[in-house]
């Protein structure tokens, strides 16, 4: 029996690579959660600061992302080579949406 995915699931791999993409489009693909989390909801992911850690934290695991904890409230998330390679479709990693047009 094939198992659909639920919307929770299919919304989380879309913020996972948006946040891969937003990533992407740094110089250095550095940028802090917080600034993650408001352009996640510039594109429609109107979602809490602990749900963008979590999903980095995902990615993290995934070796995709580096999360660098500066404080409590605020960390630096970076992408890897593999998180770029993602973006940029040499990639594919279950659990992660193909690359968003327009991003």
């Amino acid at each position: 029996m094939i198992k659909l995915k639920g919307f929770k699931d299919v919304f989380a791999e879309q913020q996972r690579i948006l946040i891969l993409q937003l990533l992407e489009k740094d110089t250095n693909h550095t940028v802090n959660n917080v600034l993650l989390q408001k352009g996640l909801e510039y594109v429609g992911h109107n979602i809490s600061l602990d749900k963008v850690n979590t999903e980095c934290a995902w990615l993290e695991d995934q070796g995709l992302v580096k999360v660098t904890v500066l404080n409590e409230n605020l960390s630096l998330i970076t992408a890897t080579r593999a998180g770029i390679d993602v973006v940029l479709s040499r990639r594919v990693v279950p659990g992660v949406d193909m690359p968003i047009e327009g991003i």
